[in-house]
């Protein structure tokens, strides 16, 4: 299984209650509700690379703290704290099991190129394809976790990439199977009837 391994920082984020804040002096800006629920967090990491929450701050116009509710993020929580740590530079593991909820949740936060270079979307999508759709067991897994967020995952191709990733692989013969070197010919299955490929 491959794995992608972002940010340097060590975790800081812990849990008072049903409230999840970073270890910082810094007092917390920023209050993101998502169904039970609360992060106590920092408008500018989290405001420089989400164009979703820029939107939801300006809206407001408040000056002092915000509270902004993400009820309906895909892959809720962990998913929200997966891009929250990326905007904090804190090390975050990414494999074929949290892959697509993260890029549901990047995607919907609009942690986009155009907000910022080098954002969390592109990475994603780079790892995604090529690394995890790379693997049979990868792809299958990565498949398996799109049930939990299948409309976003429909709407931003995640299925449609994922098996076409594994039926490629089903049709590509190995080279193995291809007896490379070989004048040997192989059947060939066409409408039904073998033939013979020379």
């Amino acid at each position: 299984m491959k794995y992608m391994r972002l940010g340097t920082r060590p975790d800081t984020f812990y849990t008072g209650e049903a409230t999840r804040m970073i270890n910082s002096d810094l007092p917390s800006d920023l209050r993101i509700r998502i169904n039970n629920i609360t992060y106590l967090l920092h408008k500018f990491p989290l405001l420089q690379k989400s164009g979703l929450l820029q939107q939801r701050c300006s809206e407001r116009g408040e000056i002092g703290g915000f509270t902004v509710d993400l009820h309906d993020i895909p892959g809720g929580a962990d998913a929200f704290e997966l891009c929250a740590k990326f905007c904090y530079g804190i090390k975050i593991d990414l494999s074929a099991h949290n892959i697509v909820p993260a890029i549901c949740a990047a995607k919907f936060l609009l942690m986009t190129e155009s907000v910022r270079e080098g954002n969390f979307v592109s990475k994603l999508e780079v790892f995604f394809d090529s690394c995890i759709l790379e693997g049979w067991k990868d792809a299958v897994v990565a498949f398996e976790t799109t049930d939990r967020h299948s409309e976003w995952s429909e709407n931003l191709g995640i299925i449609r990439k994922c098996i076409d990733s594994v039926v490629d692989k089903i049709l590509t013969p190995t080279l193995k199977d291809m007896h490379i070197g070989s004048t040997t010919s192989l059947p060939l299955r066409i409408g039904g009837q073998k033939t013979l490929q020379t």
